[in-house]
């Protein structure tokens, strides 16, 4: 708590904040990794403790769906599920990750719990778990992930067109969402940043707007097969030069 203190009193903490590089909001896990916090309330690894209580919140809100699917269509539809998602790659290798889209990650799923149908409920009920999933999926668009809002709309256009929630219901549920998010985002990542700022909306400007998301490197279409799988077979030197895959379109 001393360090904690030091670090507000002299500044140091924008210094460890600007070098994250993503909203702070949106990262509090990857602001213990600052040492700041974590190091100073138990002795052990920062990365460990962080990682270990992310990938657990990932992991349960992984099973609250499933519980939710077999709720809804059956203990099949949610055991396979599971099986699903534990022999496959990216969510075991993600679950834990200090990423943006791994906090995304937990609400969105969450999102989806709650969207899902509830046998035997009553309308009520139905309507509150509806705005309660828009709720988290504005939140999750407006502070983590500018795409999510493509995962929204399919979402209100199912909601629609199935009955299960009409359009004053969306837009009463997703205007306080939005403007609650866009607030807290701004006013702490501003206060991080030592200028006003909404991350989300600054990265959204800055590759689709601009256009500039090249600039973040680009890869051949044909990458992950006639590079990646020949770098695993065959070690770095498999790969083609740096150069070549730097300038490819």
């Amino acid at each position: 708590l001393s360090q904690l203190t030091r670090a507000f009193l002299h500044g140091d903490i924008f210094g460890h904040a600007r070098a994250f590089g993503n909203t702070l909001l949106g990262t509090p896990l990857h602001f213990a990794h600052s040492q700041l916090l974590f190091h100073s309330l138990v002795n052990s690894s920062a990365q460990q403790t962080a990682r270990f209580i992310l990938g657990s919140l990932t992991a349960l809100s992984l099973l609250r769906y499933a519980r939710g699917l077999s709720r809804a269509f059956g203990t099949g539809v949610g055991s396979w599920y599971i099986v699903l998602q534990a022999t496959q790659f990216h969510i075991p290798f993600y679950a834990s990750r200090t990423l943006p889209n791994t906090f995304a990650l937990l609400l969105t799923t969450s999102a989806f719990t709650a969207l899902l149908p509830i046998p035997g409920a009553s309308a009520a009920r139905q309507r509150s778990q509806v705005r309660r999933g828009i709720y988290l999926l504005v939140a999750a668009g407006v502070i983590f992930r500018a795409e999510i809002a493509l995962l929204l709309g399919t979402q209100v256009i199912f909601l629609l067109s199935t009955h299960r929630a009409s359009l004053r219901t969306v837009i009463l549920a997703g205007l306080p969402a939005a403007a609650l998010a866009i607030a807290a985002s701004a006013l702490v990542d501003s206060a991080f940043w030592l200028r006003p700022v909404w991350p989300e909306f600054e990265s959204f400007v800055f590759n689709a707007v601009n256009g500039a998301s090249a600039e973040w490197g680009v890869s051949p279409w044909h990458t992950s097969r006639a590079v990646h799988t020949r770098y695993r077979a065959g070690g770095a030197r498999a790969g083609p030069p740096a150069a070549r895959v730097r300038g490819a379109v």
